[in-house]
């Protein structure tokens, strides 16, 4: 189960403010060999000001045949206008995020205390704050290495399919 909340942890320093600019890649802000950087999780409002937050369950997806993309989806009782939701960024800054501050575009990750790690996701109409337990990013990523090794992922594109389905399309 995923925790989903709009104040949870402050956002770290170097982790900037969306920009309203939509489409740009996350980049990293940290090296992968960087020592974790944690970030204290303070209330950031009293209880009563608070958006709301609630557990919902959502769920990570990796899959090889898109080998450098990570997705979370969300059920519809989690999105505003009840469809099912389907964020996909990049597995890189998925696992550079649990080391450090991650991300400068709508998908921005980073550590927030020794045990938990803050997703947030931007969109033009607000955003959501997803904290996940490290542990579970940890054995999720793991799990995922299992499936393409860290470093072979352009081993596992068929470029040439890829580009012939473009052109049917077109």
């Amino acid at each position: 189960m995923t925790h989903v909340t709009h104040h949870s942890c402050a956002r770290p320093p170097g982790v900037p403010r969306p920009s309203g600019r939509r489409g740009q890649d996350p980049h990293r802000t940290q090296g992968a060999g960087d020592a974790p950087r944690h970030r204290p999780c303070r209330p950031g409002t009293p209880d009563r000001d608070r958006p709301r937050s609630r557990a919902i369950p959502a769920r990570l997806r990796y899959e090889r045949t898109d080998p450098f993309a990570v997705q979370i989806l969300f059920p519809a009782v989690a999105s505003l206008d009840g469809a099912e939701v389907t964020w996909t960024f990049g597995r890189e800054l998925l696992a550079d995020g649990l080391l450090a501050p991650s991300g400068a575009g709508d998908v921005r990750i980073w550590p927030c205390g020794p045990n938990r790690t803050v997703m947030e996701l931007h969109t033009e109409g607000g955003l959501a704050m997803v904290q996940f337990t490290r542990r579970d990013l940890h054995r999720f990523l793991t799990r995922s290495y299992t499936l393409v090794a860290r470093g072979h992922e352009p081993h596992h594109l068929d470029v040439d399919a890829d580009l012939a389905a473009l052109l049917r399309q077109a």
